[in-house]
């Protein structure tokens, strides 16, 4: 693991194959509280549009999300996003569903809370919010964003994979009860679809 972590810190990536993925480990990134026991897993710039959103049931309480990175070359990219009730420990499950982004960045929150941050904040200041997080944005890495400054809620996000797309959602379980959520954005063995060296990671 320790070249992996010199190449996202752009230091010695350069020695591996840019065509062959390298996964590194999950990364905590984020707590989000799932209060309504509705999840919301949605492309970053339309939540929280329920008819543009994949809206499952979970138990509520605080989710873990984590990112998955994977590493081509210099260029490091998220393969995996999940977000688990804490203390939980999920299984991989079943597929759900799919979600899909055309602005290649996808993200996950309380539905009900983001509906009543939208009310409260007001469509312009809402999305202004959103779209400055999305500018800040570094691929390969786990973002948030809190939609409003008083009680929240946070939406945690990532780019996903190799940008636009529909991608499968997966249940994690325990003890046969759903805990979490687990989004796929590269495959394992997935070809890289750019130029060798086109993309580096700062």
């Amino acid at each position: 693991m320790a070249a992996f972590a010199g190449c996202t810190a752009n230091v010695g990536c350069e020695a591996f194959d840019p065509t062959v993925g390298r996964a590194g480990e999950w990364r905590q990134f984020a707590q989000i509280d799932v209060t309504s026991g509705m999840i919301l897993v949605e492309d970053l710039s339309f939540i929280p549009k329920a008819e543009d959103a994949l809206i499952l049931e979970l138990p509520s309480g605080t989710y873990v999300v984590e990112h998955k990175p994977v590493a081509f070359g210099c260029d490091v990219r998220t393969g995996r996003l999940r977000a688990t009730l804490n203390g939980s420990g999920g299984l991989f499950g079943r597929e759900l569903g799919s979600t899909w982004t055309d602005t290649a960045m996808t993200a996950v929150t309380d539905y009900v809370s983001a509906e009543a941050a939208l009310q409260r904040a007001g469509k312009a200041s809402f999305y202004e919010r959103i779209e400055a997080a999305a500018s800040r944005s570094i691929t390969g890495r786990g973002e948030t964003v809190m939609l409003d400054d008083v009680i929240g809620p946070m939406v945690a996000f990532v780019s996903s994979g190799f940008g636009d797309g529909a991608y499968p959602v997966y249940e994690l379980t325990s003890n046969g009860n759903r805990v979490g959520i687990e989004i796929e954005f590269i495959k394992a063995g997935e070809q890289y679809p750019f130029t060798p060296g086109r993309y580096r990671t700062p």
